[in-house]
């Protein structure tokens, strides 16, 4: 099992939640584009298992907070009801003698999240660093 640490990130969350009020414009257009990146992945990966197109279909990008000066959130849902089924897998059903196979996990939504997520924090840094504010630590 590998293990992953996450050096200075503490840090820059301390830095975004203190961002001056001029600087969540930048910030704010960082986080909207991380979440039409991170639907985009989604929608491409959702379209090589496409059958329905209920998966891409059923993504949602929503605004957690209103933009103010200290914060701006938006959180990625599948609200489709098979979105679990399709991210999880299943196991092998048998009735009787017949089998319905098992499903294998499609791993979409949680990797995409993790390397939009990755990005996102990096361009913040940017925002900061450019503003003249110290980020210590890489993402």
């Amino acid at each position: 099992m590998a293990t992953l640490v996450w050096d200075g990130l503490d840090e820059l969350k301390a830095q975004l939640r203190a961002l001056p009020a001029e600087l969540t414009g930048e910030a704010a257009h960082v986080i909207q584009a991380t979440a039409n990146r991170a639907e985009a992945d989604m929608s491409a990966a959702y379209a090589a298992h496409r059958r329905s197109g209920e998966l891409a279909d059923a993504l949602k990008q929503v605004e957690r907070d209103n933009r103010t000066e200290f914060g701006y959130a938006i959180t990625m849902i599948n609200t489709s009801p098979v979105a679990w089924i399709f991210e999880n897998g299943t196991q092998a059903r048998h009735r009787g003698l017949r089998s319905t196979g098992a499903m294998p996990a499609g791993h979409v939504f949680l990797p995409a999240m993790i390397h939009n997520r990755a990005w996102m924090y990096g361009q913040l840094k940017g925002v900061l660093t450019r503003a003249g504010l110290g980020v210590t630590g890489d993402v």
